[in-house]
């Protein structure tokens, strides 16, 4: 027991340590960024059968991996090119899980410009040590839990069943000097908490600004004096350290007074240069080169981003300078100084240089072209025009990499047969897959073309407009990557524009073999014939208590009306719905019995649309949740809302059968029933494409390497995979089923080698103060499950523009301006105009 208690522990201090250490900033994320490029002629259709080729090798990189460190959890800090050198303030954090301790090893690396390691200086950071009177008591408590014979070291810190202890001592900000040393601004301090003594509790924090010399000697370090930072009317904290010339730094002080804190070149505190103009919506700092200080910010809508410079030791801005919408849309993420521009920044899909007043950004290297699999890269050194050093986290190899890129010719780059991906929007599984294919694939190459570069602030359906307007005409990709933002497939299928998916699965001699669930393909099939290919899905249904529902498969309105009507009176259906919420789950259940895009017909003058407005018009327009008390009590209530009938209905999403346990023995704690949405049809579940789906242009000059790409997300190895994420179901019969049984058998995982590891101890589920066993599902409760996935025959609707159209109108009925029958009968004719002419 004592050994599993103290296996918890060191996870508990692994977080608290790995959390205080973690450096401050914004992770480089998703966005709408794209590729830069117009896309270049089909050789299908008489465009330039070279163009895909050269997009190809636009931009192309050759990466460097390099051996810093002696953690793979490593960070670089600051980095900067001196005396024809690479400069590397690097921090990595180290866990020794036997002795229950963590710690950071920070050092200062000096590579040569073809990134070889020739001298490391460790930073060691000044003792801080809890008071004595503290450890002490820690001390003893340690002991008296201690195995006999065993040895325990409580300075970093100790947790056991009756007190918390830990103690600080890490940098949350540092930056390399101009002279080759290292500014710090450190945080000290020890938290002590006495769960049977509150009384005898103590906290302490405390701020230094250190120095250290080239060969890593501390010059100074010197208190903080976070005093006077503040006053009776203003709170204000330290962001960042800033390195200044002639061995002078500064602090940037955030809150509600914005500046900095001056350091001389002795480490004494200055005064405080309040920045008048200063923004709240800053975005980042850089410091160029020459000592220039820039500033990014937005406006107070978000809507626009401007650049600044900053005279920090006078207290004074520039003239502000806005960054063009159409580069900042793109994504404006992981700011640093260029070489021979103002900055360099990232987006999701590359490195740009920038100048300030320039109307474009040069776009310098694109991931994909470059086989990166990255949401953005991190601590960027520009040592020339054609080299870079960074760090970034590997999206499909997982960890931190800390490399030197290099430029690579396009004559250089070797040859292969390119193809396009297009679509809307193209996410990071779909980017992570390409660099796989690319990296592995001898004769094919793709390359990307997002069509959200069209988009703007102020119009957000161009991306849309394009990419439909160059599949009509010819210049169409040869892969299309269909998102949730519905694109007029039916339309594209009747001008012969897309291959049967069903014709390349039955001519291909490996996946011909396998069986897969078909009322999945038929759910995205158009007159019979499936032309996009989805390789995961989830389900969506709602359920409730048998008890409760009896043995129903399906809900309508008027089982909805008498449920309403049968509910003791502090139960609801549905919780916090409210009418906006109601439609739209309303159309997600039905919206494809309403409307028929092949045919271009809907159905909202029927007497069910009615009969939804009417129920809609029972709940509130929005729930205010500021009256709501928070308290214990009402969080207890929430956890157990289902379990104790609070709430009748629960939305369940059926991707992962290890979750359906807990749903069975917790959140209801009895046998449960499906029944999904009311609606006409009978549905009780629509299936949800979890992954983007991929059509291929019929006439592309590649089809058969489209083909080649596509059909790899249907082979056993990549359905497996599906299954080990735990986040989607796989299409694959035989994987699926196989999943299925999971939720019969003990909770268990996938290791870092892809193999199961289960649970050695019983599954508990805390609920409502309550510790609830988990009992795995009987074969009954299964099958049950089973069937609703069988069962599910059509797509979760999704148009906006649609649930825009019947949220305006519906206003007239709820407000009592116009009835339920005219509402719907305007409804009725919005959308079939809509359909017609968008479909």
């Amino acid at each position: 027991m004592k050994k599993m208690m103290k296996r918890i522990l060191c996870l508990a201090l692994t977080f608290v340590l790995a959390f205080s250490m973690c450096a401050c900033g914004k992770k480089g994320g998703d966005n709408n960024g794209g590729g830069g490029f117009n896309g270049g002629g089909n050789s299908a259709n008489g465009g330039n059968p070279n163009a895909n080729n050269a997009l190809a090798k636009e931009g192309v990189f050759k990466e460097k991996t390099l051996k810093i460190g002696n953690s793979t959890d490593f960070y670089i800090m600051s980095s900067k090119t001196m005396n024809g050198k690479i400069q590397i303030l690097g921090r990595a954090y180290l866990y020794d899980e036997d002795a229950c301790t963590g710690s950071v090893s920070i050092a200062k690396y000096v590579l040569s410009k073809d990134g070889e390691v020739e001298e490391t200086k460790e930073i060691a950071l000044p003792e801080y040590q809890a008071p004595e009177e503290i450890l002490a008591k820690v001390q003893a408590i340690a002991e008296a839990s201690a195995e006999e014979g065993e040895s325990v070291d409580i300075t970093k810190g100790y947790f056991s069943d009756s007190m918390y202890f830990y103690v600080n001592n890490y940098l949350n900000s540092a930056v390399l000097t101009e002279d080759g040393g290292v500014f710090a601004w450190r945080d000290c301090g020890f938290y002590y908490e006495d769960y049977l003594n509150v009384d005898e509790s103590q906290s302490v924090e405390n701020n230094y600004f250190t120095k250290w010399d080239a060969d890593g000697n501390i010059v100074y370090d010197v208190a903080i004096d976070m005093s006077v930072l503040q006053s009776e009317d203003s709170y204000n904290y330290i962001q960042n350290v800033i390195g200044l010339k002639n061995g002078k730094a500064a602090l940037m002080i955030d809150g509600d007074q914005r500046g900095f804190l001056l350091i001389d070149e002795n480490g004494q505190m200055g005064k405080i240069t309040k920045i008048d103009g200063m923004p709240e919506n800053a975005n980042s700092i850089i410091v160029k080169n020459d000592g220039t200080v820039l500033v990014t910010y937005y406006n107070d809508e978000y809507t626009k981003m401007y650049i600044n410079t900053v005279d920090v030791e006078n207290g004074r801005m520039g003239t502000a300078t806005e960054i063009p919408s159409s580069i900042v849309s793109l994504g404006f993420y992981n700011t640093y100084p260029g070489v021979d521009s103002d900055l360099v920044f990232t987006n999701g899909t590359g490195l740009f240089s920038y100048n300030i007043n320039d109307t474009e950004a040069k776009k310098l290297m694109d991931f994909i072209n470059s086989d990166l699999a990255t949401y953005g890269l991190n601590e960027i050194t520009m040592i020339d025009g054609e080299s870079f050093l960074t760090s970034y986290y590997d999206e499909m190899n997982g960890g931190r990499v800390t490399s030197l890129f290099t430029h690579v010719k396009p004559e250089d780059v070797p040859d292969k047969k390119v193809l396009v991906m297009g679509g809307l929007y193209i996410g990071y599984e779909a980017k992570n897959k390409i660099v796989r294919f690319n990296k592995t694939n001898s004769n094919y190459r793709i390359t990307i073309k997002d069509y959200s570069v069209y988009n703007t602030e102020e119009d957000y359906t161009l991306a849309r407009t394009q990419l439909n307007n160059d599949i009509i005409s010819g210049n169409t990709p040869d892969i299309i990557v269909v998102s949730s933002e519905r694109l007029p497939i039916e339309s594209y299928v009747k001008k012969g524009l897309l291959a049967n998916i069903d014709d390349l699965i039955a001519k291909d001699e490996e996946l011909s073999k396998y069986e897969y669930l078909q009322n999945v393909f038929d759910a995205f099939r158009v007159d019979g014939k499936m032309y996009v290919a989805h390789p995961s899905f989830s389900v969506s249904s709602y359920a409730g208590k048998t008890s409760v529902l009896g043995n129903k498969t399906t809900i309508s309105m008027a089982d909805l009306k008498q449920l309403k009507n049968s509910i003791p009176e502090e139960s609801t259906l549905y919780g916090d719905m409210t009418r906006s919420s109601f439609l739209y789950m309303v159309m997600n259940y039905a919206g494809n019995e309403l409307v028929n895009t092949a045919d271009g017909t809907c159905k909202f003058d029927t007497g069910y649309f009615q009969e939804v407005l009417e129920m809609a018009r029972t709940y509130p327009e929005e729930i205010n949740y500021d009256d709501i008390e928070w308290n214990e009590e009402y969080w207890t209530q929430y956890e157990t809302q289902y379990r104790t009938g609070k709430v009748i209905f629960n939305n369940v999403y059926l991707s992962d059968f290890n979750n359906l346990r807990s749903l069975y023995s917790a959140t209801f704690g009895e046998d449960i029933s499906f029944v999904g949405f009311p609606n006409e049809s009978g549905s009780r579940a629509v299936i949800n494409s979890y992954d983007d789906g991929y059509a291929i242009y019929a006439k592309s000059a590649n089809l058969d390497g489209a083909w080649e790409y596509v059909r790899q997300l249907f082979t056993e190895e990549t359905q497996r995979n599906i299954m080990k994420n735990r986040s989607a179901l796989p299409v694959m019969k035989s994987v699926f089923e196989e999943f299925s049984k999971d939720a019969t058998g003990k909770y268990y995982w996938y290791d870092e080698n892809g193999n199961k590891q289960y649970a050695e101890w019983d599954e508990t589920y805390y609920m409502g103060g309550e510790e609830i066993p988990v009992k795995p599902l009987t074969q009954a409760q299964l099958d049950t499950v089973l069937d609703v996935i069988y069962s599910a025959k059509t797509v979760a609707f999704s148009n906006e523009d649609v649930m825009d159209i019947i949220t305006e109108e519906s206003k007239a009925f709820f407000t009592g301006q116009k009835s339920s029958e005219e509402v719907c009968r305007i409804i009725q004719s919005r959308v079939k105009m809509y359909i017609n002419a968008n479909m």
